[in-house]
């Protein structure tokens, strides 16, 4: 029964920081959105080839 609990709080901690990681992104995305700048490099190198 220790392993199951201790595991359940490894879970819950691990919810935790990735619902904290989602909020903190969609704070940061307006600031400074990463699709644009890294999309138009992408697709010139594409053309490229």
């Amino acid at each position: 029964m220790k392993e199951e609990r201790h595991v359940d709080l490894i879970l819950e901690n691990l919810l935790r920081d990735v619902t904290s990681l989602k909020d903190f992104d969609e704070e940061k995305e307006p600031l400074a959105p990463p699709c644009p700048s890294t999309a138009p490099s992408a697709s010139t190198s594409r053309k490229t080839e």
